[in-house]
């Protein structure tokens, strides 16, 4: 019994001690922000409202500064909104860069109501491109 109540223990600190981050892209939008300061509300414990981002270069310094002072395993997530129309088409000078501080990195598509897209289509466009897409 006592083992059992170690491995619940042991459960719950994992638990509480791995977060996961969410940051929103949206290239549809021209959200004003200061500082990067955008994303949505990141993560559970964050109760701030952050406006979208526009870009993944604001969205990678946003994920950099929530990130900078932790020394817990973490992920992120980055959903970039789309549609069933169009692909989403990357075209930024700056992708994602370094991001050294996350165990776990995604890249999903989806809609605005926040429902990932069956059949994504994401053109990354290197012609603009200054540095790596993205390394670790």
């Amino acid at each position: 019994m006592i083992n059992i109540l170690k491995l619940v223990f042991i459960f719950l600190l994992f638990i509480s001690i791995t977060r996961a981050y969410e940051i929103i892209i949206d290239y549809n939008q021209n959200n004003l922000y200061y500082n990067s300061r955008c994303g949505g509300a990141i993560d559970v414990n964050d109760h701030s409202v952050y406006p979208t981002c526009n870009s993944i270069k604001d969205a990678a310094n946003r994920s950099r500064m929530i990130n900078r002072n932790s020394f817990f395993n973490s992920s992120i997530i980055f959903y970039l909104i789309g549609n069933d129309y169009s692909p989403i088409t990357i075209k930024d000078e700056n992708y994602f860069d370094k991001l050294d501080f996350f165990e776990k990195i995604n890249i999903v598509a989806i809609y605005k109501n926040k429902t990932i897209i069956k059949t994504p289509r994401i053109i990354i466009s290197g012609e603009l491109a200054k540095n790596n897409f993205l390394t670790t």
